[in-house]
């Protein structure tokens, strides 16, 4: 039987076939060249059916490699070849037996560090460039309030303290309308009607 086997595949974990020029021979590896290879054997050893094939080096498309199969230039073929509805017209295909489906992936080795977890999605570059732009809008804030805002005024800690938190807060959370007014105008309280 002349089995075809592709050339290039996409994931060598299943097929792979390479080229020894040592011995000038070509030699097939890979998952699904395994399983061929055991069923192989189950039939000699259980059934006592020796099958004689030889691996055929297919360098064209999968479409291809399954019409040499429908023209009878292959006898079989092993690989990873996706069972389509147009390539079951002209073949039959075996129960698959790598089953596709939810899989969880999941890292190795655990990581120390998971404290510093949230800094990860952005580069230093992008939380250098935040940083700037929080200090620049507390500076913006600062020299237009701390002659008109008494919470503005004090001693330097204060006043840093004060406009850092305004600005963070401004920034990052949702305050209403009214409350960011009496924030900016300087009053403790307002009440509407």
């Amino acid at each position: 039987m002349k089995i075809g086997v592709p050339n290039a595949t996409s994931f060598e974990k299943f097929v792979k076939v390479e080229w020894i020029e040592s011995s000038n021979e070509t030699k097939y590896s890979g998952f699904c060249i395994k399983v061929f290879e055991s069923v192989v054997t189950v039939l000699e050893e259980e059934y006592g059916y020796s099958l004689q094939y030889e691996f055929v080096n297919h360098t064209g498309s999968y479409n291809d490699m399954v019409d040499q199969v429908y023209n009878k230039k292959y006898d079989a073929v092993v690989g990873d070849v996706t069972i389509l509805a147009s390539r079951s017209r002209y073949v039959e295909f075996a129960h698959p037996f790598i089953e596709s489906g939810y899989s969880m992936v999941v890292p190795v080795k655990s990581e120390t560090q998971k404290a510093w977890k949230f800094m990860k999605p952005f580069t230093i570059e992008m939380w250098l460039a935040t940083l700037c732009i929080l200090l620049y809008t507390m500076f913006v804030v600062w020299f237009m309030e701390h002659q008109v805002n008494r919470e503005f005024r004090g001693p330097w800690n204060d006043q840093l303290g004060t406009a850092l938190w305004f600005t963070f807060s401004s920034l990052f959370f949702s305050h209403s309308k009214y409350y960011i007014f009496a924030l900016l105008v300087g009053v403790d309280r307002l009440t509407f009607i």
